[in-house]
């Protein structure tokens, strides 16, 4: 999924369900965030708290006697990050756990990766992680900040076992589909030569960058194709014991559904006390007219010209909502710097590779967003996952 659906559906839901303004803007904003921190490489900090330096499940502190921070990266922003994910490290840690998670630990026992459909309670990986969640609220009594980061950060990880389903995280031969059709839900008209030359254009440049053959990780072989919320498509794929599948779907419905399972999330957690501000029937109508929207080619361009349009688009279909996002606003909001001409020099640094020998001071937020994905990876790896 895109930012169409982890920042706009998931605001518009968290707001339907009875979410104040400024609560769904968060859990949305961190639910989108996941898709955009693409910190990687070690950073000297000062001032780190102690409830990191303190837990030895976390591994995000890399060396003590430095003073260095692992971040926990959870995704890859622009196309120059797309060369980190031939690693295996970039599969196991940032790939699969939070784009391509597994069922659960018997399918990962028996040496299968891929994703599958999640459901509320239904014993998953993922659907544990939100249960959890649940729990921790109620025994809080309060939504926090903490909380509400939290959940968007699980909903992101939810939802693509929808658009992500029969793929795994790692570079596998069950990613090596092939796309047999694509139909615009919204002129209604076969897109499949579009959409065929659009992949392969795709491929040769991830190929220029990567300087190999497209490994096949995740849903790579087939570009963003599963993401998109205005298209419907076909793809043949090979099941676990070699036989050819085809698997078939509309996006902007299969989309409305996970809506669904967001929305009830959400109720149970607010509880009764707590009125929804829209009944979820009137609210799938809107919904997928707010899936309705081809925004594939502003996406290619990147965030600044998709979210401007998706925010017009968006508002036209929900008037009496707002929308805004900004993942460079949230990387500075994890720094603390004297100056803003200084903590756009660090933003610089922190996304790039440069070692400077500096020490950083970066705020409460920011060591709360990788305590959270820490914990992400110690449910389904272990204690200290990285070391």
């Amino acid at each position: 999924m895109d930012i169409s659906f982890h920042y706009f559906a998931v605001k518009t839901v968290a707001f339907a369900a009875g979410f104040s303004e400024a609560e769904a803007q968060r859990i949305a904003e961190f639910s989108q965030f996941i898709d955009d921190f693409n910190w990687y490489t070690l950073r000297a900090a000062k001032d780190i708290p102690s409830y990191i330096t303190s837990n030895p499940a976390l591994d995000i502190v890399y060396n003590k006697t430095l003073h260095l921070i692992n971040p926990v990266t959870t995704g890859f922003s622009d196309w120059f990050d797309m060369a980190t994910l031939v690693t295996d490290r970039s599969q196991k840690f940032t790939v699969a756990p939070f784009h391509f998670i597994p069922k659960d630990k018997t399918n990962v026992d028996e040496g299968d990766f891929r994703t599958v459909p999640a459901d509320l309670d239904d014993g998953s990986y993922i659907s544990n992680m939100l249960a959890r969640l649940r729990r921790d609220i109620a025994e809080e009594g309060a939504f926090t900040q903490d909380s509400l980061m939290r959940m968007g950060m699980l909903m992101h990880t939810f939802a693509d076992t929808y658009a992500h389903q029969l793929f795994s995280g790692y570079n596998e031969a069950c990613n090596s589909v092939k796309l047999n059709s694509v139909f615009n839900n919204i002129t209604q008209e076969d897109e499949s030569e579009k959409y065929a030359f659009w992949v392969n254009e795709w491929i040769l440049k991830i190929e220029k960058i990567l300087k190999t053959k497209l490994p096949a990780i995740g849903h790579m072989v087939i570009a963003h194709v599963p993401d998109l919320t205005h298209i419907s498509f076909e793809m043949e794929y090979q099941d676990r014991s070699g036989a050819k599948r085809v698997h078939a779907r509309s996006n902007t419905s299969t989309f409305a559904v996970v809506c669904q399972k967001l929305y009830r999330y959400m109720r149970m957690v607010l509880g009764e006390e707590v009125p929804a501000r829209a009944d979820w029937d009137d609210l799938a109508v809107r919904l997928s007219a707010g899936f309705l929207f081809d925004a594939a080619e502003v996406l290619e361009k990147g965030e600044k010209e998709a979210v401007p349009a998706l925010i017009r688009h968006w508002s036209g279909v929900f008037p009496e909502y707002s929308y805004s996002y900004d993942s460079e606003a949230i990387k500075k909001r994890f720094v603390q710097s004297a100056s803003a001409a200084a903590s756009e020099e660090l933003i610089a640094a922190v996304d790039g590779c440069e070692a400077n020998g500096l020490l950083y001071r970066f705020t409460d937020e920011f060591y709360k967003f990788n305590l959270f994905a820490d914990q992400h990876l110690i449910a389904l790896y272990g204690n200290s996952p990285r070391q």
